[in-house]
């Protein structure tokens, strides 16, 4: 089936709901009146009904059962008390025969949602918020009951929000906390602050750091397998940018980054326990 004959069912009207509304409306890939959204809040509802004009309930059974693909938008430690009520509610493993859920809460594993049809086809998807600018990195895991057709539809629903990269699902807590901008913001208030610091006002710090970041991944993108050529040939012997790569090794600045991202991922996976 394609997509403009698709119904989108978005259980949880929060944050990444109105990323999807917005970046899916604005590039036309789907009509407003191709989704419907559930959520207890009646105020937020009204806000995403008078904003997206699409369509909104307050129970999410009234969703899924509009929905050919059933996206669970709600944190993760919600998830577990959706998959009971929809356990509960619509026990016919036949009325889930022809749908599929996303899910896009973080830690949650596709096999959680097995309590709702043995055979459920289960897609774990990560959009990252730079995914609402369409220059996001989304990862991508596919249980072996998607089929082929329905794994093309749910790449092109996520073409527009960025790169698309499939993978195992045992790698897409890796993913959550790689892919999270936080540690670059951080990188570069730090930057910024430093410039400070030595004696440059902010907007000049600022506009210097912004340059040199932008222009630094230009180069990279025509040199993507060669960082490390890249840094011995920024830092050579004696000079101001071997001065600074020694001080952040000093400071065991990439041991940081390392043990920030294996934080990450230990937390995105407590996700599914708690």
């Amino acid at each position: 089936m394609p997509l403009h004959e698709r119904t989108l069912a978005l259980v949880g009207g929060g944050y990444i709901s109105e990323v999807i509304l917005t970046v899916l409306l604005n590039t036309r890939t789907m009509a407003p009146d191709q989704f419907v959204v559930s959520d207890p809040r009646l105020e937020r509802l009204r806000y995403l009904s008078d904003n997206f004009r699409v369509h909104t309930v307050p129970d999410n059974v009234s969703a899924v059962t509009r929905g050919d693909f059933v996206f669970i938008n709600v944190l993760p430690h919600v998830v577990e008390e959706v998959i009971s009520e929809l356990a509960s509610e619509l026990p016919d493993a036949d009325m889930w025969a022809d749908r599929l859920i996303v899910t896009v809460a973080a830690g949650i594993t596709m096999r959680q949602y097995s309590r709702l049809s043995p055979e459920l086809p289960v897609v774990r998807a990560l959009p990252n918020p730079q995914s609402q600018t369409g220059s996001g990195v989304i990862a991508l895991a596919f249980n072996s009951y998607v089929s082929r057709a329905q794994k093309e539809e749910i790449l092109a629903l996520f073409a527009p929000m960025g790169e698309r990269v499939e993978m195992e699902e045992q790698n897409v807590d890796v993913m959550t906390a790689l892919s999270t901008p936080v540690n670059v913001y951080l990188f570069i208030q730090s930057m910024i602050d430093a410039g400070i610091l030595a004696g440059l006002d902010r907007p000049t710090s600022t506009r210097i750091v912004l340059h040199t970041i932008a222009g630094s991944l230009e180069v990279w993108k025509r040199n993507m397998d060669g960082l490390d050529g890249l840094i011995d040939h920024a830092a050579p012997a004696g000079g101001v940018s071997e001065a600074c790569l020694s001080t952040l090794a000093s400071f065991q600045f990439s041991q940081a980054v390392s043990e920030a991202i294996r934080r990450g991922t230990e937390r995105s996976a407590s996700f599914a326990s708690s």
